[in-house]
């Protein structure tokens, strides 16, 4: 294992069970031009060649572990602990960094008075792949039908020492329901990079239509307990957001 002093940046990969993906997202890491970061990953218990792939590659990450854990979200706040960079960028096996350059590029822009500073992504599909956009100005309403990407946005650590870690009740939401509350609410600042960092694959529970059933549910939840004053407009918006998802499932053709 390798060890950095005072990071700037902690890269936290989360895997379970995705041996062929975890290797993809450690090689766009160790091939970045730029490498005063640390990357930890986060196993949690893998029974197919996941341990192997992280061994293979000890000797270039600051930490890992592989045991059982409750979760994704319970994975993520592990790796927060862990951390000790500036900035957290959680890039999750399958998910790898663009090019190799765009560590370093970020990296040059990266202005510590921001809390939050995000990028564009590309998402690949079945369907192919397409570069998605995000705004300069975010408000309440951009968060009812969106949120920010994962493996594009650097999060201030002290964040979560602040405000605290992921949300592990909630299945496919926590990240979201940080992301809105530490805006929304805590009114953190935030800053757009108009630049692509990575690359997320778009296969998960998130991008189904049982996923999109999991994120109604969680996301009223939130806005109950979090913001329940808005909840009268939310419930009229929540009808055209379910047209909106089921639109786009059918879209990538995710359902029929």
């Amino acid at each position: 294992m390798r060890q950095i002093a005072n990071p700037i940046l902690s890269i936290i990969t989360i895997n379970y069970n995705n041996a062929s993906g975890l290797v993809k997202t450690m090689q766009s890491v160790i091939g970045q031009s730029w490498q005063d970061f640390e990357h930890i990953v986060v196993d949690g218990g893998s029974t197919d060649k996941s341990k192997d792939v992280i061994l293979q590659y000890a000797d270039r990450l600051t930490h890992w572990v592989s045991e059982p854990d409750q979760g994704i979200y319970h994975a993520m706040n592990k790796g927060i602990k862990i951390a000790s960079g500036a900035y957290l960028l959680f890039l999750n096996s399958g998910d790898f960094l663009r090019e190799p350059t765009v560590v370093q590029e970020a990296i040059s822009q990266l202005d510590n008075y921001f809390d939050i500073i995000y990028t564009d992504l590309e998402i690949v599909a079945d369907t192919g792949n397409y570069i998605k956009n995000y705004p300069a100005i975010l408000s309440f309403k951009y968060f009812l039908s969106d949120t920010l990407p994962h493996p594009g946005s650097f999060i201030k650590r002290e964040l979560f020492t602040k405000y605290g870690g992921y949300d592990e009740s909630l299945r496919i939401c926590a990240d979201w329901k940080f992301f809105i509350e530490a805006i929304c609410k805590h009114n953190v600042s935030y800053k757009h990079l108009d630049m692509v960092l990575a690359c997320f694959l778009l296969n998960g529970i998130s991008s189904s239509r049982q996923g999109a059933d999991i994120i109604f549910k969680e996301q009223k939840e939130c806005l109950s307990s979090s913001f329940p004053t808005f909840m009268p407009d939310y419930t009229e918006f929540d009808r055209w957001n379910k047209q909106r998802i089921v639109k786009w499932l059918k879209k990538i053709h995710l359902l029929k």
